[in-house]
């Protein structure tokens, strides 16, 4: 009979432990040039709150590089079926937006921090890079035969080639 009460209370005591651990309230977001382990820039500190978390269905991790992410998802510390998503954007990016356009290859890790300590560093995310974004199309684009100014002559308005256009085509006189 001893021996159940003894075993009562050890479980009751290590659920109680479980259920009173302390709330994640950051994660430092790490990013790496593929294979280094110096980090390629000072780690993003975020706080927990920026993550939506309870995403459901969880994202399945990418097998191919992935170019200009926007995102950093791990898994939700409360749901195992379930994903925390941070979204970069102009407040804070999580290190994403910060990297150097170019062709380099990176991977990322995360920890978590609660009030006590930090945690240890996940394993390296996919792979990914920051190759930037093509330019937009220019707008407004015009084909002319001749750049016209206007010129009052005795009070009327006149339209006249421009001189700087005149010397562009081969009129040396400037006019």
């Amino acid at each position: 009979m001893r021996r159940h009460v003894v075993l009562a209370a050890v479980i009751y005591l290590l659920t109680a432990v479980t259920v009173h651990a302390q709330s994640i309230t950051q994660v430092i977001h790490t990013v790496y040039a593929q294979g280094n382990t110096t980090a390629q820039q000072t780690p993003a500190v975020l706080t927990f709150t920026a993550f939506q978390c309870g995403q459901k269905p969880k994202i399945v991790r990418p097998t191919t590089t992935v170019d200009n992410p926007t995102k950093i998802i791990v898994d939700d510390p409360a749901d195992a079926t379930a994903d925390c998503i941070f979204t970069a954007g102009v407040t804070a990016d999580g290190g994403l937006f910060s990297l150097p356009f170019g062709t380099q290859v990176y991977e990322s890790t995360t920890k978590y921090v609660n009030s006590v300590a930090t945690g240890p560093e996940s394993v390296r995310s996919n792979l990914f890079t920051h190759r930037g974004a093509a330019p937009p199309a220019p707008t407004g684009t015009r084909i002319v035969r001749a750049l016209l100014s206007t010129k009052t002559v005795f009070g009327f308005r006149t339209r006249r080639a421009s001189p700087r256009f005149l010397y562009l085509a081969g009129d040396r006189r400037g006019r």
